[in-house]
């Protein structure tokens, strides 16, 4: 959009003037005020080009521009070359652009001093970034012929012609801040180029109807929160470029909130009562099931952004809400997985006061209080050819989702592509699914998620090397699965290494007397919430 600059282009000539607004007294020869118009695109190059050409359209309904001189000057480099376009205008010969000023000319004065274009060349100075730079135009009275005064400043214009320098690449947005609009305040989001660096900030409006209308609680893999947001509601205003959700926490009671953002490429869909609708997922933590999420659905449509209404809810009072409505299988599943956060809030001794599992009343009696058999279903098989092997070190993560951080010997390796080797996991989960996950050496794959590390001895000498991984990708019903762990060199697999399931971890710790009761408790419940999940969903 052209930006229209009115301003007044004040010449003075032929007649002393008391100019007390600028300067005071001063006298020249005549006092006339024209009301001219600027018309200008600015300029946008690449953060590579040496140079930016900014045209500008200058007319005045009278003559007398023959008097006037300019001085065109930005952060962005300096006045090299003008040029104008007309049939009733002239660049005069008389220049002085090293300080950024030209004088301009009507050739017919009665008709005024109007241009097609005028064309400003700015060469770029050095270390120029990504971003934009202000061009700044200021009108000078002319005594006379060759002569004119700095005193007499007539107009000047900035910040409505730009020149904005691009990194020459389509922007990869990210947004960093949002802030809602209220019915009775608007809001705004900045957002970043991850690819330039570049920033900008844009109002944001506010439509009710915006809203995430549905809220359902996961608890098959990760326990989630997702909010559903109906897709005739996001296209009501028209068919949306871009759309994200605001999510805010507070974690813990922190008075600062955790805000976070995930954009519509993070999003899936789904159907929801029988209407399409755009899921958003929000992982929580096991200690985290009574803390409440609000969320604000964000959606931009034909440049404009707006935001809907607030929508909030926990884990807790979700099951609170649905339990009393679902099979018994789910109201097994619901107090299980809530017990299991209770415990786990226990063990960190995380918002205790506020646990996952208190006041369920009659449907405690559902939760599972006897021992789950725990039996070692590991077995291990080292290839004594290669001496590579994943070792039984490990640790179990329970914090979000259950899971196991297995690790491999690579200094037992001595093949062709001993920092080459990638590792498979396979197994079957508890609904009768063959599955594969592959693991990658940093070095051998762009994807690489081997975690390379040195274990040191009590001296500082090295003991091993090795790799290490997280194995995250068992569903609650899974957790007594066997998997078994290969380990290929290229496309050569060179030893089965290892077996074993979180079942089997639980039941080495326990007989090796590493775990406390607290966290014994943690995986009685952890496994009871395993069995409710396969009775629930496997059968």
């Amino acid at each position: 959009m052209k930006k229209i600059l009115q301003k007044s282009l004040a010449s003075m000539v032929s007649a002393a003037l008391c100019l007390t607004a600028f300067v005071g007294c001063l006298t020249v020869n005549a006092a006339t005020t024209y009301q001219g118009t600027i018309t200008s695109d600015g300029a946008e190059v690449s953060e590579t080009a040496e140079s930016a050409t900014v045209t500008l359209n200058i007319s005045s309904p009278n003559a007398a521009m023959n008097i006037a001189a300019i001085a065109a000057t930005t952060d962005f480099g300096t006045l090299t070359a003008v040029e104008v376009e007309g049939t009733n205008c002239k660049i005069d010969e008389t220049k002085d652009l090293a300080k950024g000023r030209f004088y301009v000319d009507a050739i017919d004065n009665v008709a005024g001093f109007n241009t097609a274009a005028v064309k400003l060349t700015f060469t770029k100075a050095e270390n120029v970034a990504v971003g934009n730079y202000p061009v700044t135009i200021t009108y000078f009275a002319k005594e006379s012929a060759a002569t004119w005064n700095e005193d007499i400043v007539n107009l000047v214009v900035t910040g409505d012609i730009n020149i904005t320098v691009t990194s020459g690449h389509t922007h990869t947005w990210e947004v960093v801040e949002a802030t809602p609009a209220t019915a009775s305040s608007t809001g705004s989001l900045t957002r970043t180029c991850s690819e330039c660096g570049q920033s900008e900030t844009v109002g944001v409006s506010y439509y009710a109807r915006y809203i995430s209308n549905s809220i359902n609680a996961s608890y098959a893999s990760a326990i989630t929160l997702e909010f559903n947001s109906r897709d005739d509601r996001l296209t009501e205003q028209g068919a949306y470029s871009n759309a994200f959700i605001r999510f805010e926490h507070n974690v813990n009671g922190a008075i600062a909130p955790k805000i976070t953002y995930q954009s519509f490429d993070d999003s899936y869909p789904t159907t929801k009562s029988g209407r399409a609708c755009t899921t958003w997922a929000y992982k929580l933590k096991s200690t985290q099931l009574t803390e409440t999420i609000t969320s604000n659905v964000f959606v931009e449509v034909n440049g404009v952004w707006y935001n809907g209404d607030v929508r909030g809810d926990s884990v807790r009072s979700y099951a609170d809400g649905i339990i009393a409505g679902v099979a018994e299988s789910e109201q097994k599943l619901i107090v299980n997985m809530l017990r299991y956060g209770s415990k786990m809030q226990q063990f960190k001794g995380y918002n205790t006061a506020n646990l996952a599992d208190a006041n369920l009343g009659a449907y405690e009696a559902l939760i599972t209080t006897t021992d789950p058999s725990i039996v070692d279903s590991s077995s291990k098989a080292n290839d004594s050819t290669t001496g590579i092997y994943i070792t039984s070190k490990y640790y179990l993560d329970m914090a979000s989702r259950t899971e196991a951080v297995l690790y491999a010997r690579s200094d037992k390796y001595t093949g062709a592509n001993k920092d080459n080797f990638t590792i498979v996991a396979s197994w079957t989960n508890a609904k009768g699914g063959a599955l594969t996950r592959t693991y990658y050496n940093a070095t051998y794959a762009a994807e690489g998620s081997l975690v390379y590390q040195n274990e040191l001895n009590a001296d500082n000498t090295l003991k091993e090397n090795r790799y290490y991984f997280s194995f995250a990708e068992l569903n609650s019903y899974d957790l007594r699965q066997p998997v078994t762990f290969y380990i290929y060199d290229g496309e050569t697999e060179v030893s089965q290494v290892y077996t074993t399931s979180i079942e089997s971890l639980v039941a080495i710790g326990k007989a090796d007397g590493v775990y406390g009761a607290d966290e014994i408790a943690v995986y009685k419940a952890m496994l009871n919430y395993c069995d409710a999940s396969r009775a629930h969903f496997c059968q």
